[in-house]
């Protein structure tokens, strides 16, 4: 039986000098897999507040084994807990709200700390508040807080997300680092009429306006592009204040960065890729070192976080197909969870 010493201040395990260097015989005995001791820090960490869902791969059940297969610990807020996704045609749904208090007043009197925040899905207004003071209570200067605004797809907002949540969320936009939405979610948080056909012009101008609302850096997912999905990401260096009419002529100013990457579409869309996508996101941008003089990170590692997000997704859609499994069961990660790195 192996004996540990605790540190209480730090609530951390820490080996005895006996087991110390038990240890450290182990590395040298493991050649083969040398590389686990080649990076002896610990792993980021990453609060992830979002809701649970039994059947249909999406929210947490995705995240958290994505999260952890790529280094970083996982570190869950269960803002609700669900059956089974709402694309089904029934769905049972226990709103986590009331215990939620005791639960973070837990994790501030332990003082945990967090290299980063995800916040996705809303059930209902108070949890935005909840949300906000979270951010107080554990939102540091190098802390990222990305929002994926979990609110609709092609043209409509989800049947759980009415006008409340949307302001809700809306008011969030503006305490973020990164927001994430898709382009249904883009024109709802703007107040844009949605279309199908945007042109990357329209497309350029509605991340602005997002920026404008408060963001570092913004993604806009999910793009339809014929044979392809795009992804269109945006870093404003200089914070904008101005507000950004959607008659302003087509101009990105020196102080943004702008890329539009596509991803060749290989299959239909499936619920919980927007949950896979945004996981692996936030891992990698936690991860990623951040420019001098800038709490967020590099458009060029916004840019391969993405990259690294579409084409796992892309993987996925192409085994969730061989496999025939049913869209509403949304995208079969696990064969090929090894392959992320």
């Amino acid at each position: 039986m192996v004996k540990l010493c605790y540190d209480s201040n730090k609530y951390n395990t820490i080996p005895a000098s006996m087991e110390e260097r038990h240890f450290l015989n182990m590395k040298n005995q493991m050649t083969p897999t040398a590389s686990v001791f080649a990076d002896t820090r610990p792993p980021k960490k990453l609060a992830l507040l979002n809701d649970l869902t039994g059947y249909g791969r999406c929210s947490l059940t995705v995240a958290l084994p994505v999260i952890s297969q790529l280094g970083v610990q996982c570190c869950p807020v269960p803002t609700a807990v669900f059956s089974n996704h709402t694309g089904y045609p029934t769905w049972h749904m226990t709103d986590c709200t009331p215990e939620l208090t005791d639960y973070l007043a837990a994790w501030k009197e332990l003082d945990f700390s967090f290299d980063g925040i995800l916040t996705s899905f809303l059930g209902n207004q108070a949890q935005a508040e909840l949300i906000r003071q979270f951010l107080a209570d554990f939102k540091r200067e190098n802390t990222l807080y990305i929002l994926d605004p979990a609110m609709g797809d092609n043209g409509r907002a989800y049947a759980t997300c009415g006008g409340d949540i949307q302001e809700s969320m809306r008011s969030l936009v503006s305490l973020a680092d990164v927001v994430t939405p898709n382009v249904t979610e883009a024109c709802i948080l703007t107040g844009t009429p949605w279309r199908p056909d945007f042109s990357q012009k329209e497309l350029v101008t509605l991340a602005q306006k997002l920026l404008s609302m408060g963001p570092k850096q913004v993604v806009i997912t999910g793009i339809p592009r014929k044979s392809f999905i795009g992804n269109l990401c945006m870093t404003d260096k200089k914070h904008l204040t101005e507000s950004i009419s959607s008659s302003e002529e087509y101009h990105i100013p020196e102080e943004k960065q702008v890329s539009l990457l596509r991803t060749r579409r290989v299959s239909k869309s499936r619920h919980g890729t927007g949950d896979l996508f945004s996981a692996i996101l936030a891992a990698e941008l936690v991860k990623a070192p951040s420019p001098a003089n800038a709490p967020f990170p590099s458009q060029e590692a916004l840019t391969a976080a993405v990259k690294k997000a579409s084409g796992f997704v892309r993987k996925c859609l192409l085994v969730s197909d061989a496999c025939f499994l049913p869209e509403p069961e949304g995208v079969c990660f696990e064969k090929i969870l090894y392959q992320l790195r």
